[in-house]
């Protein structure tokens, strides 16, 4: 599977993930990011686009990062 972190303005992470296409396992996967050098103005709404091997392609929820 291919994960994109989106936001807007857009700015992207890619990466490649295996596992997780069977639909019994794909609500346990966690995923976590770790931005290093993250800056003021990368805070914003973020959202992860899956895009699965099937062609199936999935959207969370966005969730607001913000920088302390």
């Amino acid at each position: 599977s291919t994960f994109i972190i989106l936001n807007n303005p857009p700015k992207q992470w890619l990466f490649q993930s295996s596992g997780g296409e069977s639909l019994t396992n794909r609500n346990k996967i966690q995923i976590i990011v770790t931005a290093v050098k993250f800056q003021c103005s990368d805070a914003g709404e973020y959202s992860c686009r899956a895009d699965l091997p099937t062609g199936e392609t999935f959207f969370n929820s966005p969730a607001n990062i913000t920088v302390k």
